[in-house]
């Protein structure tokens, strides 16, 4: 992607990641349901971010990325959530989701002790196929899902369009 590209965060915390992007020159949006977090970003990074569940998020953009780190796991119906994600996406764009792998060597052994377990907020956790029964059911055609970290306990999924 160019310079400048346009990048919608979804999710974004207490926008880190924002700090990075923006530095690389993209031209940034974000989307915070945590009041907290969002504020957080904003004050701090000086950032305008829009304080809304993204399933409420309405806006005419299309963003060349659109970003959903560490999101799908927390949301109820990932199905109708990651179908509304594409709604943003430019011809050409990119849709790259992260989250935890169930299906890692973490997760096998030490089971519910699994950090990713914990939080009462992921409602449900992925593993390879999971991941890709949620996107092909929501649309999408053609993307990658690979396994990162030193036990493979995060999945990636580079989402392609155009």
């Amino acid at each position: 992607m160019a310079r400048e590209s346009s990048l919608l965060d979804i999710g974004c915390g207490p926008s880190y990641f924002l700090y990075s992007a923006k530095e690389e020159g993209f031209i940034v949006t974000a989307i915070e349901p945590g009041i907290f977090s969002a504020i957080s970003g904003k004050f701090r990074l000086g950032y305008t971010i829009r304080i809304t569940d993204f399933m409420h998020f309405n806006d005419n953009l299309k963003y060349d990325i659109t970003t959903c780190l560490h999101v799908i796991e927390h949301v109820p119906n990932p199905i109708e959530f990651a179908a509304k994600v594409i709604e943003y996406v430019s011809d050409r764009g990119l849709i790259i989701f992260a989250t935890p792998n169930i299906g890692c060597e973490y997760a096998e052994n030490l089971g519910s002790e699994w950090s990713a377990c914990g939080p009462a907020d992921h409602l449900c956790l992925y593993n390879n196929t999971t991941l890709s029964l949620v996107l092909n059911k929501a649309g999408y055609t053609d993307y990658s899902i690979i396994e990162t970290g030193q036990h493979s306990e995060e999945l990636i999924a580079v989402c392609k369009f155009g």
